[in-house]
């Protein structure tokens, strides 16, 4: 039901944006990350999908051909990155939404990260689709390479 595509990747610092009781602040986590951003398209028909960010739960995976994980970049609800959604997503039927997630950056060495995302952060009639279930990519360093 639904399409997974890493559109881009990159290292480098991260920028993002936190809601606060003041207002929206702009915000640069100065560690390098590999920031990744991916599109969703709902391949259905006729249900739409709940999309719920990537980025508010540590349950991204991301490790290189030596087996080093990375960590993943959580803010929760109240923080996204710069050019992300800035809350859960509906995806109507033939549609598709961007967003971001990102990782602490893998080192120079790294030739190959493989990337694991749960299924369960799309939703379909109030339920989860593919509780324990992984979308899986094996990325090149080419397509992340700081540029």
């Amino acid at each position: 039901n639904v399409d997974v595509d890493l559109v881009s990747g990159t290292i480098g610092p991260l920028a993002y944006k936190r809601s606060t009781n003041s207002g929206i602040k702009d915000v640069t986590d100065p560690v390098e990350h590999f920031i990744i951003s991916v599109r969703l398209t709902n391949l259905s028909n006729v249900l739409t999908l709940k999309y719920v960010r990537w980025h508010t739960k540590n349950t991204l995976i991301a490790k290189d051909e030596f087996a080093t994980a990375y960590k993943p970049w959580v803010a929760g609800v109240a923080s996204w990155p710069v050019g992300g959604l800035t809350d859960t997503a509906k995806i109507e039927p033939g549609k598709s939404v961007v967003d971001i997630f990102a990782f602490v950056a893998p080192p120079i060495g790294s030739q190959e990260i493989d990337i694991s995302l749960p299924v369960e952060n799309l939703i379909a009639n109030g339920f989860p689709l593919g509780k324990g279930q992984r979308f899986a990519f094996k990325i090149g360093r080419a397509f992340f390479e700081k540029k």
